[in-house]
């Protein structure tokens, strides 16, 4: 992707620009709502794949969601976010485990 500089203005003017725009979103930017794919209980908690931006930043995540026995709202837990790029393998993993877990289960049967 190119970036056309402002007459007038240096490449390392426009870099450090960019960089500020970066780790200080504006207020719309640090407002925007996340995009939930799946939210779901699991145990006594709740699990959710979700995007949300992240200090002006895109992150994909799973994470699990715990309920705050003070507020009774659900607060995030542990999770792992990931790239655009690694989707495929993490789907790739997770459809291998779970055939491997259904040929334990048609063992038992």
């Amino acid at each position: 992707m190119e970036i056309e500089i402002p007459e007038g203005m240096t490449e390392k003017e426009a870099a450090k620009l960019l960089s500020r725009l970066v780790s200080n979103p504006s207020p719309t930017q640090s407002k925007l709502e996340p995009k939930v794919f799946k939210d779901f209980e699991s145990r006594n908690d709740r699990l959710k794949v979700y995007l949300d931006h992240y200090k002006g930043k895109e992150v994909k995540a799973i994470r699990r969601f715990y309920l705050d026995k003070d507020s009774q709202e659900f607060r995030p837990g542990k999770g792992v976010t990931f790239t655009y790029e690694d989707i495929d393998e993490i789907i790739e993993g997770l459809q291998e485990m779970k055939a491997y877990l259904e040929d334990i289960v048609e063992e038992k049967n």
